[in-house]
């Protein structure tokens, strides 16, 4: 097995890691994720993650019902006005799914449309409209995505474009939903809000009061 040794610039700590295995780890001592680039040779480059403000570990486990997973990375898209961390899990049963975390509230995305139609591209803030499969929603954040950075190793549901406009709607029982658009392409998440104590997870990071 090829090994590299990572100095945590966190904690000082001495991580060793297969180099041949998933492009992100976590260190040993302070659990902060350090990623390779993947584009870079693996034993000469190491890239560290990002500050995401985020309690989530990309590598954790955690539970849902009967099923378990684990998060597998974390995409951040960087906002006029916010961030959005949209993670990747893997459940036991083999299929992906998503958790979504924007101005510290946490989403678990149950259902993805890359089709929804345009009238989603109406939204505006303050206004309700009628999502298929979801109902009426409340549009409580629309904003220009300047770029999208990815971190870690997940899966993008969503086209890396630039130029695009991120809403998100919230209805009266906990659902929720977010929309990327630009002029050629559309994509509607589908969810429910959780805390997170009911994401289960495994370990965690203290990184702010929005959580406890």
């Amino acid at each position: 097995m090829a090994a590299l040794t990572h100095i945590c610039k966190h904690c000082k700590a001495e991580t060793v890691f297969d180099i041949s295995g998933n492009h992100y780890d976590a260190c040993n001592s302070c659990q902060k994720p350090f990623i390779r680039h993947e584009a870079a040779p693996l034993a000469e480059e190491i890239l560290e993650n990002c500050e995401t403000l985020s309690p989530i570990i990309i590598g954790t486990k955690g539970k849902i019902g009967a099923d378990t997973y684990t998060v597998t990375g974390c995409i951040t898209l960087f906002q006029n006005r916010t961030t959005v961390n949209l993670y990747s899990i893997l459940y036991n049963h083999g299929l992906y799914g998503y958790i979504l975390e924007c101005d510290g509230d946490l989403s678990l995305i149950d259902h993805v449309n890359e089709h929804p139609g345009n009238k989603l591209k109406e939204a505006r803030v303050g206004k309700e409209i009628d999502i298929n499969q979801f109902g009426m929603a409340y549009c409580y954040c629309l904003d220009k995505t300047n770029y999208i950075s990815i971190k870690g190793k997940g899966k993008m549901i969503f086209p890396k474009f630039d130029n695009s406009i991120f809403c998100s709607f919230y209805s009266k029982d906990k659902k929720v939903a977010f929309c990327f658009f630009s002029k050629e392409h559309t994509t509607l998440l589908l969810g429910k809000l959780y805390t997170l104590n009911e994401l289960n997870l495994s370990s965690i990071r203290p990184i702010h009061d929005w959580y406890k």
